[in-house]
């Protein structure tokens, strides 16, 4: 492990977490954390996750880009927080290498869905 960079070591501890908690803070500047289902993706500094242009999460973000992401297993008792700058991306292309059949439950346009985003 010592020989990890710092993203090296944060792929290797949310490697197999399907769910994670955003935390955004709302126009009363108070904390908000949303559910989110982890988009399997080589992780490279970068965490994916869609969502609802029109939804809190987004409002909140374009307010305060700031967030914080943590990730939690109970079965292997092991968790991990991460924090940083939330950017809302337009980018069919990516859109399209993350998308998962199961997105449909949220998204039942998957990609023609109106106001979808990462």
């Amino acid at each position: 492990m010592a020989d990890q960079t710092p993203t090296q070591r944060v792929a290797e501890l949310i490697t197999g977490f399907r769910f994670a908690m955003l935390t955004t803070r709302n126009a009363e500047d108070r904390l908000v954390a949303h559910p989110l289902t982890v988009q399997e993706a080589e992780f490279d500094g970068d965490l994916w996750f869609f969502a609802m242009g029109d939804s809190a999460k987004v409002t909140e973000i374009s307010a305060h880009p700031q967030v914080n992401v943590a990730f939690s297993d109970d079965k292997h008792q092991s968790w991990t927080s991460v924090s940083g700058a939330a950017a809302l991306v337009q980018d069919r292309a990516r859109m399209e290498e993350l998308w998962a059949a199961p997105l449909e439950v949220w998204f039942p346009e998957g990609l023609d869905t109106p106001g979808i985003t990462l």
